[in-house]
Order: C-alpha cells, then structure tokens, then sequence
C-alpha cells in the first residue's frame, strides 16, 4: 500500500471518528458540572482547594462547552489532534509490521 493510500486512510478515520464538537450549556445536570469546569478553569481557580472534582484542571478539554472563546479553540485544537494522532499511530504501527491492505480495513 502506497503512502497516498495510507494517509488518505489515516484521513478519513480521523474524519468519521470524529466527535462533535460544539457543545451548548444546558441546564441540566450534566450541562452544570461541565459548565463549572469550564468557569473554574477560566477563572483560573486552585484545583485541590477551592475546586475539587474528578476532572481536574484540563477537564475543560474534554467536553468542549462554548462559555469562553479562547478555552473552545483550545479544547477543539485538542480534540482534533488527538483525533488525527490516534490513526496516524495505528497507521505507523500497520505499516512498519506490514500488514496486508485487508487488515487496514479492519
């Protein structure tokens, strides 16, 4: 398999495995805490004393809420290099092992 191949392949996994990415508070449970995070780590709060939660300090990243613009692009900047990291790992992996072209379908 050519490298034109490979990184179309690397590509287009990205593209479909990727999350959406715009969040919208809600006000529900799940929208409060990830709305917190959010407000905590833009106030730049002391985790461990006066935030405790499970997430920590980049839990913002995990959950791209649109509260603040600069902690959105970063979350999404995040979200979308892990996205092309994690193909482009298991491409390399692929193809130093050199595997047939029917296991990249897989």
């Amino acid at each position: 398999m050519n490298v034109k191949l490979r990184a179309l392949w690397v590509a287009t996994v990205a593209l479909v495995s990727l999350p959406h990415p715009i969040l919208v508070p809600d006000s529900s449970i799940d929208g409060s805490w990830i709305a917190g995070v959010a407000m905590a780590a833009h106030r730049h709060l002391p985790w461990g004393r006066s935030v405790i939660f499970t997430y920590g300090p980049l839990g913002f990243l995990n959950h791209p809420l649109i509260l603040y613009d600069g902690q959105w692009r970063a979350a999404l900047t995040v979200a979308i290099a892990l996205q092309l990291a994690v193909p482009t790992v298991i491409a390399l992996q692929l193809w130093a092992r050199r595997a047939p072209p029917w296991v990249w379908l897989l």
